[in-house]
């Protein structure tokens, strides 16, 4: 093999310089690429995160509405003036007697509940007290486990606000690694000035060395995929 010249040694490295500035641009977009993808899927997980538990914690809040509307509720217990019930400063209760039937209002901020029950059953203060008094027990377990969801909720919100940053850094990120094409221009000039700097006969032994090296870049790949549609073949035909 002849030994290269001065001069294609240096249109060479210029050449390789090139090579090596797209190669570098290359890799920081695909990272800037991967990375923007990657911050998009974990802030779609964290919206489906906080929605599902937005709609857990709705049924939640109704099941103590649903307690109110479905228990008994008597007249008699309640005499002739209302009686406040305060279950939390999220839930306030007025039980009120209207003629022959009783109405209990379930007051949760703008949510108002009406229920009305008849007079049928005469002299069950008791019962009344013990359903009125598990009803509260029940409606406090769930105003703390709405609390606590409520918490959880706020921690949701927090993931999806810093996933959304997350993606506009990213995404600033990405727009950065495709704008630095500095580096290639800058390569890809000196590239020239070396090229117009040496003789037509250099240019067109690199150019030829160049076009070499392209073809024998694909020799393998395509050794490979025939040597694997062989081995196929052969597969299937002794099986």
């Amino acid at each position: 093999m002849a030994e290269k010249s001065p001069q294609m040694l240096r249109l060479e490295q210029a050449w390789n310089s090139v090579e090596q500035a797209r190669n570098e641009y290359d890799r920081n977009v695909k990272t800037a690429e991967d990375s923007f993808n990657r911050v998009s899927k974990q802030h779609a997980k964290a919206v489906d995160k906080a929605k599902a538990a937005l709609e857990d914690e709705k049924k939640r809040w109704n099941s103590p509405v649903a307690q109110f509307k479905t228990a008994r509720l008597y007249r008699d217990h309640v005499a002739a003036e209302d009686v406040q019930m305060p279950l939390s400063s999220a839930v306030t209760s007025t039980i009120q007697t209207s003629g022959e039937t009783l109405v209990l209002t379930l007051t949760n901020g703008s949510t108002e509940v009406k229920v009305n029950a008849g007079s049928q059953e005469e002299g069950a203060a008791q019962e009344f007290s013990r359903q009125v008094r598990e009803m509260g027990q029940h409606t406090q377990s769930n105003i703390a486990e709405h609390e606590k969801a409520l918490t959880e909720l706020n921690q949701n919100v927090t993931a999806v606000i810093n996933s959304t940053q997350d993606i506009e850094q990213a995404k600033k990120n990405l727009e950065y690694a495709r704008a630095q094409k500095g580096a290639i221009q800058r390569a890809s000039l000196q590239y020239e000035q070396v090229r117009s700097e040496v003789p037509q006969e250099v240019q067109k032994a690199f150019d030829k060395h160049n076009q070499r090296m392209k073809a024998s870049s694909w020799v393998v790949p395509i050794a490979l995929v025939i040597v694997i549609i062989i081995s196929l073949m052969l597969f299937m035909l002794l099986h």
